[in-house]
C-alpha cells in the first residue's frame, strides 16, 4: 500500500506490471472520496535481510541478521 502523494489518504492497487525482474510498476487510486486521484508507483527489490543456513541434519532455517535497539525495536544490519 502506498499513500496518496496528494492527500495522504491509502490508496487501492488497481493493476501492476513488472518492468524488470526486480521492478514493479503500481496503478493505484486514492481511497478518499474526496481526492480519487489516480498515480503510479515503481517499487523495487534493496537487499536481502536473511540467509539460507544449513545445520548438520541438512534441515534448511533462516537466519535473521537483526537486533533490538534500546526502545526494542528491530534494526537490521546492513
Amino acid at each position: 500500500m502506498f499513500r496518496c502523494p496528494a492527500c495522504g489518504s491509502s490508496g487501492h492497487v488497481r493493476t501492476s506490471e513488472y518492468i524488470s525482474e526486480n521492478v514493479k510498476k503500481s496503478w493505484y487510486v486514492c481511497a478518499s472520496k474526496d481526492c480519487m486521484r489516480a498515480y503510479t508507483t515503481l517499487e523495487s527489490y534493496e537487499k536481502m535481510l536473511t540467509e539460507k543456513v544449513f545445520n548438520d541434519e541438512k534441515i534448511i532455517r533462516t537466519e535473521c541478521r537483526s537486533k533490538k535497539n534500546e526502545r526494542g525495536k528491530t534494526v537490521y544490519k546492513k
